[in-house]
């Protein structure tokens, strides 16, 4: 405690007040900076283990798969710029400094507003990103990726709402919960990310027949003709990919080396 019997050992106290005061901050700002360089050294860490392996899977960056999975990245990043822009930092910083001039009751309105803008601006943008596939995918002569575009929409509103929270506690000068929500969903990422192509590819849609068999763009280009009508097919010069078993024993393609490929779409019951 310090004594204020005196003008100057009042003053004295208040600059040592203040010099503690300033130098907690500084470790505070030091702590903060460690955490979040920790937390994008684990990103990078896990992004590598994701990317590669996934390039690896679904056939390197020049196979059609991975043409699809660019092109909705594409879509997805121009919609969450849209929904996003600018909304953790613009929120920290009215948040800190409402919070310097300890004003809780205005911290809390900030992030009221704030979310009830943002949230509601990426749950509009999902929608339009989940309805509008199609449309999206055409306007970048990428028709193919208008599945990928649907799977990827919902990350939008996730994203929305991790930037108020990210937003919220980096005004508070508390970087543990981004860093944390930054290597979760690098983990995700990477987790339901590959566990999902491996399934794919377990299925067989690495294969472009396989995959435009069961709902791809490419189904226009495929037809099916009565084995009556064989002969006549050969004489067009087409390509004949092989016969359909009867739908009551479980459709499936028998391909002219023999491998049977199951036709999941309803399409074929």
């Amino acid at each position: 405690a310090c004594g204020y019997e005196t003008l100057s050992a009042r003053l004295l106290c208040l600059k040592g007040s203040a010099s503690l005061h300033k130098k907690s901050k500084g470790q505070s700002f030091l702590q903060g900076a460690f955490i979040m360089m920790a937390a994008s050294l684990v990103v990078k860490v896990i992004g590598a283990f994701f990317q590669i392996p996934l390039q690896n899977l679904i056939g390197g960056e020049k196979s059609p798969a991975f043409g699809m999975f660019s092109a909705a990245y594409r879509i997805y990043t121009a919609m969450l710029v849209v929904s996003t822009v600018g909304l953790p930092a613009a929120l920290s910083k009215m948040v800190a400094e409402a919070t310097a001039r300890g004003r809780e009751h205005e911290v809390r309105r900030i992030v009221r507003v704030a979310a009830g803008i943002f949230v509601p601006v990426g749950a509009l943008c999902s929608l339009a990103l989940f309805f509008g596939a199609g449309t999206f995918a055409a306007w970048i002569k990428s028709e193919d990726s208008r599945l990928a575009v649907m799977a990827i929409a919902p990350s939008v509103l996730m994203v929305a709402i991790l930037s108020v929270f990210r937003g919220y506690y980096q005004g508070r000068s508390n970087m543990v919960p981004t860093a944390v929500s930054q290597v979760i969903e690098a983990a995700g990422k990477l987790f339901i990310g590959l566990g999902l192509a491996c399934w794919a590819v377990g299925r067989g849609f690495d294969d472009p027949v396989v995959a435009a068999l069961n709902g791809g763009q490419d189904y226009e280009l495929l037809f099916t003709v009565p084995l009556s009508k064989q002969q006549e097919i050969f004489a067009l010069g087409v390509d004949v990919i092989g016969h359909v078993t009867a739908a009551g024993t479980g459709a499936m393609l028998v391909t002219p080396d023999g491998s049977e490929i199951a036709l999941k779409a309803p399409g074929w019951k």
